[in-house]
């Protein structure tokens, strides 16, 4: 609260600054967490043209079976596709990727709850600079959870991949809703750190100004 004499006398001024790159920070955190949920929660991290996909939890692919069908005093033969599912073998790899998605996520909450908290109480501004650390961390966990996926993925699986007939096979949406995930902590990171700071110097020296006159 600047403090300035006017006359012999001293005046207090109270000032409240809305920080629009605070909100944006939180705005970020959000789609964050709306990205690691849909990362977590769906089978699209790779897939084929063949129709197989899999995720962190399921591994899916479509069944071709032959059936008779009678049409009209006729038997006829068709070919009916039916999807089935099964869970993920958990292997150590995949134990990690999924370890460190979901601890992306658990920091990702935490950073959200810091950034409301600065928001509602004045007193509590200094932890949006708490979660933008936290928000490195999340990039770091997201980033080795991808890494990881990434190389074991183009190493092992596709032999499991080649040998089950199954070819032409991609990276899926959900592989790049966890890439988003990282921006978006990265993003919120830059406005909480690199901002917060500009901001908070700005203002002391507009403190310092005020005291001097």
């Amino acid at each position: 609260m600047p403090m300035k004499k006017t006359d012999g006398k001293t005046a207090s001024t109270a000032v409240t600054v809305f920080k629009p790159w605070r909100f944006i920070a939180l705005l970020f955190l959000i789609l964050c967490f709306i990205c690691l949920i849909v990362a977590l929660s769906s089978q699209r991290w790779i897939h084929s043209e063949k129709s197989y996909y899999a995720g962190l939890w399921l591994k899916c692919g479509v069944i071709e079976r032959s059936e008779i069908v009678d049409e009209g005093g006729l038997k006829v033969r068709e070919t009916v596709q039916e999807s089935s599912c099964e869970g993920q073998p958990r292997i150590s790899w995949l134990n990690a990727v999924c370890a460190f998605v979901i601890l992306a996520l658990l920091i990702d909450i935490a950073a959200l709850v810091m950034v409301i908290i600065s928001f509602v109480i004045s007193a509590f501004d200094w932890l949006a600079r708490i979660a933008g650390f936290l928000c490195i961390i999340g990039v770091v966990f997201d980033l080795i959870a991808l890494i990881v996926y990434s190389a074991m993925i183009l190493g092992k699986i596709v032999e499991e991949i080649a040998n089950a007939a199954w070819s032409d096979w991609y990276f899926g949406w959900s592989y790049g809703f966890c890439w988003g995930s990282t921006f978006f902590f990265t993003g919120a990171a830059v406005l909480l750190i690199c901002l917060n700071k500009v901001d908070r110097s700005y203002y002391e020296k507009q403190d310092k100004d005020a005291y001097a006159m």
